[in-house]
């Protein structure tokens, strides 16, 4: 899969929804209203600010009147934890895998939440230990598709915490639903063997993995 045609596809899509604009007056105020098909787009506006300052180290001043293309890649980037499009379209496949994940599945954990659930994870390992590109994405997969491994970790459930979490529309949560369901048994990255649970799981002899290199998955069990 190309993952970058596919981030272009979701900022084009984003696009789309932001020129259904109308514009509305209530008294004294005008406002606009969209008609959305892939994105909600006032839950965006109201999650990422004043567009203005999502902007502001581009030096110039951005708002509903003039939001472009290149607006929407940047707001897509924001979404997924990269701080501009420019270091989505650098970024390791590992990465671009991780991040397709966090866009599709924004009703189960937001950018926030993934980030704040990256760090307890941080803290509570050895020192000398460290989660590069690959055990981000094991640990988010894990997060998504394993109950065992979800419960360990709770996302308190603030307002400040939600505040980001209804980003799609329920269409397209719906269709990522529809094609993220649950695999049957755990994969080790490391040593390959595949188990039918993390409680039962039998690494290779020579197997180092954490619990970071399990990950859901639908191949059989070759153990």
């Amino acid at each position: 899969m190309n993952y970058i045609d596919y981030f272009k596809r979701q900022a084009k899509n984003l696009f789309k929804d932001y020129k259904t604009k109308k514009l509305c007056t209530d008294g004294d105020l005008t406002y606009y209203e969209y008609d959305p098909k892939y994105f909600d787009i006032d839950a965006i506006f109201c999650s990422f600010g004043n567009i203005a300052s999502v902007f502001c180290d581009c030096g110039k001043y951005i708002d509903e009147e003039n939001f472009t293309l290149m607006n929407a890649q940047h707001i897509i980037a924001l979404m997924v934890g990269f701080e501009k499009w420019g270091e989505l379209i650098k970024a390791s496949e590992l990465k671009l895998r991780t991040a397709k994940l966090l866009l599709e599945n924004q009703d189960k954990i937001s950018i926030e939440n993934w980030k704040l659930y990256l760090e307890d994870v941080k803290q509570n390992i050895p020192e000398d230990c460290e989660i590069d590109d690959k055990g981000e994405l094991s640990l988010l997969n894990q997060f998504l598709f394993s109950e065992p491994f979800n419960q360990v970790y709770k996302i308190p459930n603030t307002k400040e915490n939600k505040r980001s979490e209804n980003i799609i529309s329920e269409e397209i949560l719906e269709k990522s639903q529809n094609n993220n369901d649950e695999p049957e048994n755990i994969l080790c990255l490391h040593c390959g063997n595949i188990c039918s649970s993390f409680d039962d799981f039998i690494h290779k002899a020579d197997c180092d993995g954490e619990i970071w290199d399990l990950v859901p998955t639908d191949e059989a069990v070759n153990v």
